[in-house]
């Protein structure tokens, strides 16, 4: 499978869409479509504000930002007919379903040794070891706290038990509620493991 280049511009890669990136949209054997390359960054996030010292443009009525739009970043995206993740192998006949929701993860990893050479390459050796692993969209950015975000990316997703103390009393809001003054739900915060764990439920809000 192909990946495009970059869309630098329209000078330099003129109608992206038409002669780089549609070519790469692959057709696979089941119905479903993958598309590997650099798209438009989708998630809306005050980027800077999470992460430059809760500088956040967004707390309040006005002011809110999309820090990432208009940047490119690496890009795998994958289309598949919902039958094909479904525990019965049918479209659900409704939302509520017992097989319409679905769950799903992803992992990166490296080699444990990395050895610098003398001639100024390097060689990587060892087993395979998690650095990385994402659930949940940002949990470990704004759920973990900082001395164990490399743990929880170390950890396999059958030990999130063990970090279900964070989900009902996070740090973030205590620290948005000292910089910026605003009250914020007591603990235990129900509702975000209803997000994260176990379901929102049908008609509650």
């Amino acid at each position: 499978m192909k990946t495009p280049p970059s869309n630098i511009g329209p000078r330099v890669t003129p109608n992206y869409e038409q002669n780089l990136g549609l070519p790469a949209v692959y057709n696979l054997p089941n119905g479903g479509r993958v598309f590997a390359g650099q798209r438009d960054e989708y998630f809306y996030i005050d980027l800077g504000g999470v992460f430059d010292s809760l500088s956040l443009c967004s707390v309040g009525a006005s002011g809110r930002i999309d820090s990432t739009k208009g940047f490119n970043v690496s890009t795998i995206s994958i289309e598949v007919p919902i039958q094909e993740l479904t525990r019965l192998g049918m479209v659900p006949s409704s939302p509520t379903s017992p097989d319409a929701v679905i769950g799903g993860w992803a992992t990166a990893s490296s080699r444990s040794t990395k050895v610098l050479n003398s001639n100024g390459t390097a060689s990587n050796s060892g087993p395979w070891v998690r650095v990385s692993c994402l659930r949940n969209l940002l949990v470990n950015e704004v759920v973990i706290p900082l001395n164990l975000k490399d743990a929880f990316n170390a950890s396999s997703s059958a030990n999130d038990a063990v970090f279900a103390p964070f989900v009902v009393d996070p740090q973030l809001p205590e620290f948005l509620q000292e910089a910026y003054g605003i009250n914020i739900p007591p603990p235990p915060r129900s509702n975000l493991v209803a997000i994260f764990a176990i379901g929102i439920p049908v008609n509650s809000g």
